[in-house]
This record gives C-alpha cells, sequence and structure tokens, in this order.
C-alpha cells in the first residue's frame, strides 16, 4: 500500500469515528428519554416494576454523587489537608497529585492539520 492510501484511509476512518460518536450521543439521549418515561409510568401506577418479556423492569433509587470541578476538587483536598493541620497544603496537594501521575514516557503520533492555501 501506498502512504497516499493510508493517510486517506485514516482521514476516512476519523471521519467515521466522529459520525458514530455524534450517532451515539443521540442514541444515549433517546434512551434516557424512554428511561424517563418508563420511570413515570411506575411512579404514576405507584408499582415498584413491571414484567415484559422475560424481564423484569424495577424501578431503583441510587445516589449520584455530582462531578465537582478541578478547582473545587483542589479547594477540597485542600480544606482537608487544613484541617489536619498540616502546613503548606498546596505544595503537598500538589506533591500527592505528581505522585499519582505514572512515570512519563515517549511516544510517537501522528498529528493531521489542514493546510491553509
Amino acid at each position: 500500500m501506498s502512504i497516499q492510501s493510508d493517510i486517506k484511509e485514516l482521514n476516512e476512518l476519523d471521519l467515521e469515528i466522529k459520525r458514530l460518536l455524534t450517532q451515539l450521543v443521540n442514541i444515549r439521549k433517546m434512551k434516557k428519554n424512554v428511561e424517563n418515561r418508563i420511570s413515570v409510568y411506575l411512579n404514576d401506577k405507584n408499582q415498584p416494576g413491571v414484567k415484559y418479556n422475560g424481564s423484569a423492569i424495577i424501578l431503583e433509587r441510587k445516589e449520584k454523587r455530582t462531578r465537582m470541578s478541578k478547582k473545587e476538587k483542589e479547594q477540597c483536598a485542600i480544606s482537608v489537608l487544613n484541617k489536619y493541620n498540616i502546613s503548606n497544603s498546596k505544595n503537598v496537594l500538589d506533591e500527592i497529585q505528581e505522585s499519582m501521575k505514572g512515570a512519563p514516557t515517549e511516544i510517537t503520533k501522528i498529528k493531521i492539520t489542514k493546510i491553509k492555501i
């Protein structure tokens, strides 16, 4: 195979990945919508669940934590360190975060940029 055909195939694969990702976003939205409708139905009928085609659909309550921004995570970690009387908590936090990262390794990666004509 020639390099031109490899580059063309790479571009086509990138486009296909983007197309599938947008399709997945829409499918996940539709799934969430259907799940909400089923949940509303079960709540309206005051039922814990329903059987359908050998499957049991059960309404389950779970606890979910909201995501925090990076800045909020840092502030919470610093406040915990301060709570335990650790001086220079910002430096300690930075050192902890750095220690949790893996060792750096060098890799090669292809970068594609459009050329303005």
